[in-house]
């Protein structure tokens, strides 16, 4: 008997060419299932084992994979798998991105038919720029505030930027380094309000202290405890912005252990106080 293969719409529509996001965070497997319009999957961190049309692929933080109408795909294997998907018509590519349509890159990735990679896994510092549209992208579609519907495709176009330059054209050999680098880049993001040590962060990326910071600011320009700063900083921004704590409550609430240090600091990458800055950001 012939197994029947799902299929899935998706549940709200942007307009009539982007619909839905969902972040998810999956610790078992995904039967085979097809979609009713394109699915862009983006991996943020875990790993799974990824079958599109029948071909597996090692799939983990960095990965992209796009699931064109008809084609099925199912997640296997599945660690801490945490992923975003994207769901959108096949319009949404040539009429948002119509410009790069000449583009190599952008037919091999994003047009049915044309693909010759199952997946594209991104270098550290193109996921890291495809992550940060991807978030933004996030919480302008969960927000609805006035403009987030041109807000969604700005990113979008965005994101297909990224994506159409990094394509090589063809499935780029498993690394093993570049999936640990992302997955620790990933692990940083979410816990950056912790005490991490660089020890920590070099053994999660497989790479001694010294190896760790050279290949990080080789991707990132900067060293780990900076990107960790930066992610604090940013975190106590918005703190002071958007509720009435006091200034060691959003420091100590952002990952600092020191208010007198995050004032210095804060001030050095903003040229004003914490309080000055709460008064006209």
């Amino acid at each position: 008997m012939k197994t029947l293969i799902k299929t899935f719409s998706p549940s709200f529509k942007t307009d009539n060419l982007i619909f839905d996001m969902t972040r998810i965070s999956l610790d078992r497997d995904c039967e085979k299932h097809s979609h009713s319009c394109v699915e862009i999957i983006f991996g943020l961190g875990g790993s799974c084992i990824h079958e599109i049309n029948g071909f597996q692929y090692n799939f983990a933080a960095g990965d992209i994979a796009v699931i064109h109408t008809g084609q099925t795909h199912a997640l296997k294997k599945t660690i801490c798998f945490e992923h975003m998907n994207l769901s959108c018509s096949q319009e949404a590519f040539t009429t948002l991105a119509h410009s790069m349509l000449h583009l190599k890159g952008f037919d091999e990735f994003f047009i049915p038919g044309e693909q010759r990679s199952g997946i594209l896994r991104l270098k550290a510092k193109d996921f890291k720029a495809l992550r940060e549209i991807l978030f933004s992208m996030f919480r302008e579609y969960q927000s609805r505030t006035p403009g987030w519907q041109t807000a969604v495709r700005a990113s979008f176009i965005m994101l297909t930027v990224i994506i159409a330059r990094a394509n090589t054209g063809k499935l780029q050999d498993y690394d093993p380094s570049l999936k640990k680098l992302n997955e620790t880049v990933s692990y940083m993001d979410r816990n950056f309000r912790k005490n991490l040590s660089l020890g920590e962060l070099a053994k999660m990326a497989a790479l001694s202290d010294s190896q760790f910071i050279r290949v990080f600011k080789k991707n990132f320009n900067r060293a780990p405890i900076d990107y960790l700063i930066g992610l604090r900083l940013d975190e106590a921004c918005r703190i002071l912005a958007s509720s009435s704590k006091t200034v060691s409550e959003a420091a100590f609430e952002a990952g600092f252990s020191d208010s007198n240090y995050f004032s210095r600091i804060f001030k050095k990458r903003f040229g004003r106080s914490p309080s000055e800055w709460r008064l006209k950001p």
